[in-house]
Order: C-alpha cells, then sequence, then structure tokens
C-alpha cells in the first residue's frame, strides 16, 4: 500500500473574505480499489490532482476543499470517462473509493463492468477500529486470520475484537491480502473485483485531516489596558 504525502492545494481554495472568518475547508481522501486496475487520473472540479495518476492501493492524502459538493472525475485508458459529485464538510475528512460495479445492461442484459465511487464510513475515534466492505456482489463471504465474516454488498461490516494483530484476508481458497499495522487507528478492509473478476484486498486508513496553523484564523491579542 503506497500513501501519499498529505497535500494542501490551494488551487482548489477560496480565501476568507476577512482573516478573522473561520476558514469552512474540509478534506478528501481517496484510494483506488481496483485490483490491477491501471493507472487513474482523478479530477476535481476539472483539475488532475496528480499528473502521474494513481496505482490500485494509492491513495490521494488529505486534499484540503471548500465545504460543499464538487465534481470528480474518473479516467482510466481506453475507457470512458466517469464523472460524479462528492460532498466535502467542515472541519471532516470524506473518504471514497473508487472501484468496480459490475451490472446487467438495461437495454442488453448483458454484464456490463462500469467505474463508481463509494463514499467510506467516518473513522472511528481512539484504539484499534477495523471494518470490511464488498465492492463485489460475488463476494460474500471472507475470512480474516482464522475467523470468517459475511459482507453484504457496499455495506460495513464491524471486525469486532480486533487488537492490531496482523492478519491475512482469504475469499474462499484464494488469498486476497495482508495487513499488519505499527499503530492504533481506524482501518477498512475494500474487497474486490476487476474487470476480468480478479479478486483483491486493499487496506485504508482514515486519517483525520487538520487545516494547517499557517491557514487558520489568527485571533486579536488582548489589549493591556493597566496604567
Amino acid at each position: 500500500m503506497r500513501i501519499l504525502t498529505t497535500v494542501f492545494l490551494t488551487l482548489f481554495l477560496a480565501i476568507p473574505a476577512s482573516a478573522q472568518e473561520e476558514p469552512k475547508f474540509g478534506f478528501l481522501n481517496m484510494i483506488h480499489a481496483i485490483p490491477e486496475g491501471g493507472i487513474c487520473q482523478i479530477l476535481i472540479n476539472g483539475t488532475n490532482v496528480n499528473d502521474a495518476g494513481f496505482r490500485p492501493g494509492d491513495f490521494t492524502g488529505g486534499l484540503m476543499l471548500k465545504e460543499g459538493s464538487h465534481s470528480i472525475g474518473i479516467e482510466f485508458k481506453d475507457k470512458e470517462p466517469v464523472t460524479g459529485e462528492i460532498i466535502i464538510e467542515t472541519g471532516k475528512t470524506s473518504a471514497y473509493a473508487i472501484f468496480n460495479h459490475l451490472a446487467p445492461d438495461p437495454k442488453t442484459k448483458e454484464p456490463v463492468n462500469t467505474i463508481r465511487i463509494i463514499r467510506l464510513q467516518p473513522a472511528s475515534p481512539g484504539g484499534y477500529h477495523l471494518e470490511a466492505v464488498s465492492l463485489s456482489e460475488g463476494i460474500k463471504r471472507i475470512r480474516i486470520a482464522d475467523r470468517s465474516f459475511e459482507l453484504d454488498y457496499l455495506k460495513s461490516v464491524p471486525i469486532q475484537g480486533w487488537n492490531g494483530a496482523p492478519f491475512t484476508v482469504t475469499h474462499g481458497s484464494e488469498k486476497l491480502g495482508s495487513l499488519a499495522v505499527e499503530e492504533k487507528g481506524s482501518y477498512v478492509i475494500l474487497v474486490g473485483t476487476n474487470p476480468d473478476n480478479k479478486e483483491g484486498a486493499f487496506f485504508f486508513r482514515h486519517f483525520e485531516f487538520e487545516l494547517p496553523e499557517w491557514f487558520r484564523p489568527k485571533k486579536d491579542k488582548p489589549t493591556d489596558t493597566n496604567p
């Protein structure tokens, strides 16, 4: 899992009218969760986030955006671009995943692969926290270490009792991936498939990013009225 450094993109910012106004910004953190899905470009409000693109398992880090809705575009080579909308809340980090969706075509009824995004559950504060999300209707049960868990498509399932120990995720006889963590935090297992039905698992850590100190409004120092 390659982690990209936290980025504060002034490109997307609207500077407050007054230095005393509380900036209304939040953060976007998005992961490419398509197994062997190739490099994708992520565009926000028409601007490319990273010209080098994102490989499977990469995530953007904290992209600081003005609160409200923003247009997003996902582009893969030799595929039709996908557009959508993301919502940013003030002072919070919104996490999204890019995944492959297989569904019947409304006209031909033949199965068709499309690229979609899903908003992930907010981070859980304190300790070790683990959840699993199936991004494929064909993956309904996984094993984590020696325990089995039922999954519902696109729904978050809490993995109770995890204490931070390393583990391997399997689906049937297929090993999807392994995770070892070095510190406490809120983690998500994302299991899905690519258009060739190749299965895989990605591990996403929720970070709650904060506004940089230099961007926060400065408070006036109290005036000394003593003689």
